[in-house]
C-alpha cells in the first residue's frame, strides 16, 4: 500500500476499481516478491468475497486459512494488549504524506463526489494542510481523498472513499466491529510500533462512503480515542435504513447501511 493512503486495517479489505494506480503499491511489491502460491490464492479468495459498490459484513471463520491465522492473531493482540503491534515501516507514511499533498481547492475541483462538510465541527479548529487524492486514475477525477490537518501536537487525517463511484467495495469482519458511528458499524484501533510511535484509527462505513479517521498519539490513549470518536460523530453521512440482504455465504450486504450483526 502506497504511503499516499491511510492504510485500512488488515481485516477491512478494499477492492479498487480496474485501473487503480497507486493505492496498493506496497502490498503489490510484497506480492511480487512472494513465491507463496497459497497466500496468493488466499488473497484472490478475499477479492471474490467483495461485492462491487457495496459494503459487506463477513466473519473471520469464512476467511481463507492463511489470512484467517493473521486475523486471529490480531484479535488475540487486541484482547490481551488493547492495541495492534505494527512495524515502524507501517507508520512511515506519517513521514512522507506531505510529498502527496495538494491544495484542497485543486483536489475538490477534480473529485467524483462531494466532500463531507465539516466546517461547523471541531475540525474547524485545526489547520488544514491540504488533500491527498487517489484513484481510479492518477490524473483524476478522483474517488478518494484524505484531508490532512495539524492539531496542536497531533496529526489528524480524514479519508473519504466514495467506493460506489468507481465500483469498489469493502468487506468488514464482524469480530472487529467495536464502535457505532451514526448508526453504522465502525472499527476503532490503536497501532503501536517498536519505536514508540503510535496512531489511533477509526474506520466506519456509510451507504456510499468508507471513512477512515486517524490521529497520531501522544500517549493519552483513552482521551485520544474518545476525541477521535467525537470527531467521527460530527462527520455528516447518509442516514442508514433498515433494509438488508444476505448472500448464500451468510454475509450481509445492506444498501441503506450495514447494520450491526450478520450470521
Amino acid at each position: 500500500m502506497g504511503m499516499n493512503q491511510i492504510p485500512p486495517n488488515f481485516l477491512q479489505e478494499e477492492l479498487q476499481a480496474p485501473g487503480e494506480d497507486s493505492s496498493n503499491e506496497r502490498d503489490a511489491a510484497k506480492d511480487k516478491n512472494s513465491s507463496d502460491a497459497t497466500k496468493d490464492k488466499s488473497a484472490a479468495n478475499i477479492i471474490d468475497h467483495i461485492q462491487r459498490g457495496a459494503i459487506r459484513i463477513g466473519s473471520i471463520d469464512k476467511l481463507p486459512y492463511e489470512i484467517r491465522k493473521v486475523a486471529i492473531d490480531q484479535l488475540n493482540q487486541l484482547s490481551k494488549k488493547g492495541y495492534l503491534a505494527v512495524s515502524d515501516e507501517d507508520l512511515m507514511f506519517l513521514d512522507h504524506y506531505h510529498n502527496y499533498l495538494l491544495p484542497i481547492d485543486q483536489v475538490e475541483a477534480n473529485l467524483k463526489f462531494k466532500l463531507a462538510d465539516i466546517q461547523a465541527t471541531d475540525f474547524s479548529a485545526f489547520k488544514l494542510a491540504g488533500g491527498i487524492p487517489e484513484g481510479p486514475s492518477k490524473e483524476g477525477p478522483w474517488s478518494s481523498v484524505t484531508r490532512v490537518f495539524m492539531a496542536n501536537r497531533a496529526l489528524v487525517m480524514l479519508r473519504e472513499w466514495a467506493f460506489v463511484t468507481d465500483g469498489g467495495g469493502t468487506v468488514v469482519q464482524k469480530e472487529m466491529i467495536n464502535e457505532n458511528i451514526n448508526g453504522y458499524p465502525a472499527v476503532l484501533l490503536t497501532k503501536k510500533a517498536p519505536s514508540g510511535r503510535a496512531i489511533h484509527e477509526l474506520a466506519w462505513y456509510s451507504v456510499d462512503k468508507m471513512h477512515v479517521l486517524l490521529i497520531t498519539s501522544n500517549g493519552a490513549d483513552k482521551a485520544e480515542r474518545a476525541f477521535l470518536k467525537k470527531l467521527a460523530l460530527a462527520v455528516p453521512v447518509t442516514a442508514p435504513s433498515n433494509s438488508r440482504s444476505e448472500n448464500s455465504a451468510g454475509e450481509s450486504s445492506i444498501p441503506g447501511g450495514p447494520g450491526e450483526n450478520s450470521p
